[in-house]
């Protein structure tokens, strides 16, 4: 199955638009008392595990009544949501993942105006969007320009005409999901369509034949920052690096925010409270500054305007950062799968080394920083989705540190040079290199 995104504009009458709003808001109302349970189950099954007298069947009683009680909790509280069951559905799944994932606790998070909303569609319904047959997601005849009205049924067999801009036809299939997502940069709210649809004849990825390890990190070099570096079984090596423009493109937005934050520090006295002063600046009458502030502002709403306008234009440039950065990986990610049939990826938690590079970060302030604008990690699942994990091996073990050839340990300084030194071979390897050459001899032998 695939999620094709088209582009959305926000529904034309006001009381659709009040309405998504409102079951927006409902549903981040319900996935947050859905963490609350999950949370709650979490910590009463770790207690009863660790009570050594919880053993044998008194044990199993106890778990079984408590996973009981979580889900007879978990439909009253689907029940009072009040949602239709393809946005409860969205918010189940999503905070299922979150809860499975070993990155910690799923989190809390307070209603901004973004989240999905999920159409009515049951279980292989053969796509009929363009024909005009389709009752649960139809999209009308598209114009010239593209532009299209989809119409999604929602709870409670509420009809939702959204304007999408249709840039590629919709494919044949079963359509699986239909969901309205709307997401913010800034103080705009971005709307956009989502089919999921497992297609009737899918294509065939092109792929080469053998095998390449790939090794994750980031890498200062002269032309950028090494994000990715990869060995295949032809002795070839690819590595992808993220060039210093694109890096200082993202410095550009942090220096907005910089900005903003200091003019709100000589305008407030703490730049924590720089958001909810400018909403109260931009709504109500503007207030003359205060005397002991001295700011070439006339009023708070004269401070609010300029200071909106900043965030608005941060927002933009990092926008336009990311969507640089994920083109760029998508190509080279690309680009190895159709060369390589298998893609070797060494299996460690990226917490785990985040933790063990503190020291780096600490002697190094530039790394943390790095780190967070190349995004290793969403390189590293974007190689998982892309490839497809039945490409994809995992293979474990330290292997930075121990020499490809003798397995002898290397030395050097590890955070500050990328090449370090074998003494038995008495030769300068690249610890990126080598880490993807022991992938390459652990895969080999199991």
């Amino acid at each position: 199955m695939k999620t094709f995104a088209y582009g959305a504009l926000a529904p034309s009458n006001p009381d659709e638009r009040r309405w998504a709003l409102d079951e927006l808001r409902r549903a981040r109302r319900y996935q947050n008392q859905l963490v609350a349970v999950a949370v709650h189950e979490r910590e009463r099954m770790s207690a009863l595990y660790r009570d050594e007298r919880m053993m044998g069947e008194c044990a199993n009683e106890q778990r079984k009544s408590t996973h009981l009680r979580v889900l007879e909790t978990r439909r009253a509280l689907r029940k009072a949501s009040g949602l239709g069951w393809g946005t409860y559905m969205l918010v189940e799944d999503a905070v299922k993942r979150a809860t499975r994932a070993k990155s910690g606790t799923p989190r809390f998070r307070s209603h901004d105006g973004t989240g999905r909303l999920g159409a009515t569609i049951p279980t292989g319904i053969v796509n009929k969007s363009l024909s005009h047959e389709s009752r649960h997601c139809r999209i009308g005849k598209p114009d010239q320009r593209g532009h299209a009205v989809a119409e999604l049924t929602m709870g409670n067999g509420r009809k939702m005409p959204l304007p999408i801009k249709l840039h590629r036809p919709v494919p044949a299939g079963v359509l699986r999901q239909a969901y309205v997502a709307v997401s913010r940069v800034g103080t705009r709210y971005v709307w956009g369509l989502r089919l999921v649809i497992d297609e009737s004849e899918p294509k065939a990825k092109r792929c080469g034949s053998g095998t390449v390890a790939i090794n994750f990190g980031w890498r200062s070099k002269t032309d950028g920052v090494r994000v990715a570096y990869a060995v295949g079984c032809d002795s070839e090596h690819h590595e992808l690096v993220i060039p210093h423009s694109l890096l200082d493109a993202c410095r550009h937005s942090e220096s907005l925010r910089s900005i903003g934050d200091s003019e709100a520090v000589a305008y407030l006295g703490d730049a924590r409270r720089r958001r909810r002063m400018r909403a109260v600046g931009l709504c109500h009458p503007a207030p003359q500054v205060p005397e002991t502030r001295s700011a070439p502002w006339a009023n708070s709403r004269h401070w609010a305007l300029q200071d909106r306008h900043l965030y608005e234009w941060e927002s933009d440039e990092r926008a336009k950062c990311v969507r640089r950065r994920r083109a760029l990986v998508l190509a080279w990610v690309q680009s190895i799968a159709m060369r390589y049939e298998r893609i070797v990826v060494e299996s460690f938690s990226l917490a785990e080394i985040i933790r063990r590079d503190s020291v780096s970060v600490a002697e190094i302030p530039e790394a943390r920083h790095v780190r967070f604008m190349v995004a290793p990690g969403e390189l590293r699942e974007m190689v998982k989705r892309e490839v497809g994990k039945e490409r994809v091996k995992l293979v474990g073990g330290a292997m930075t540190m121990a020499c490809s050839q003798c397995g002898c340990e290397l030395v050097g300084d590890r955070i500050r040079s990328i090449e370090l030194r074998c003494e038995r071979c008495g030769d300068s390897v690249d610890q990126d290199a080598n880490n993807a050459e022991n992938q390459h001899a652990a895969a080999a032998a199991e």
